[in-house]
């Protein structure tokens, strides 16, 4: 008499172990895409959850500003001061 085959185990655990792994891999891609569109959603949502009146706020300036340059009119640092 022959022995029964165990071929049959075998192929279902491998089966069952490739499941396994598809699906930790699976697992693993959503968890990144999550971590990923974490800070993209809070950067979203964050105009709409700030309360009405961090937004409307007085008008300022309510005069006049007065800006005073001390370097010479032209030059390359007066026009990185201005901006």
């Amino acid at each position: 008499m022959s022995k029964p085959s165990n071929d049959g185990q075998r192929s279902s655990a491998d089966g069952n172990l490739a499941e396994e792994k598809s699906a930790e891999n699976k697992s693993a891609k959503n968890e990144g895409r999550r971590a990923a569109l974490a800070p993209i959603a809070v950067t979203i949502a964050t105009p709409f959850i700030t309360g009405s009146a961090a937004r409307a706020q007085a008008a300022w300036p309510n005069r006049p500003v007065r800006y005073i340059n001390p370097f010479p009119a032209g030059g390359a640092t007066d026009t990185l001061s201005r901006i």
